[in-house]
């Protein structure tokens, strides 16, 4: 029989050492035979973790990826109405230097007393 030996040690006055502790003290089981279920019950639950969180990646890509080949893709049969909703228009916006050349055509009303 190969044995390997270890020391657990809790510190009480931590809240969760504590309750650790209270939990081995309850437990039907040796502290061994605990300490061992819950080292691999937590390595499980990593491991499952891992992989749903892979999975959930692959699926979100998948369906950003579905979304935009779908997104630009040709519209097919676009009715008028549709078209002139696709229509692109070209807005002209005056910068500063415009605003200045025209405001010099229009005269200031000022109230002059």
């Amino acid at each position: 029989m190969s044995l390997w030996a270890t020391t657990l040690r809790l510190n009480l006055d931590k809240s969760d050492h504590r309750k650790a502790w209270e939990i081995l003290k309850k437990s039907d089981m040796s502290h061994t035979k605990f300490i061992v279920n819950a080292v691999l019950a937590y390595a499980e639950a990593e491991n499952n973790n891992n992989i749903l969180l892979s999975e959930i990646s692959k699926i979100i890509k998948s369906e950003i990826g579905e979304a935009l080949n779908n997104y630009n893709a040709e519209p097919k049969n676009i009715s008028e109405n549709e078209s002139r909703l696709n229509t692109e228009y070209n807005i002209s916006i005056p910068t500063a230097v415009e605003k200045k050349e025209n405001s010099a055509d229009v005269s200031p009303t000022e109230n002059s007393e």
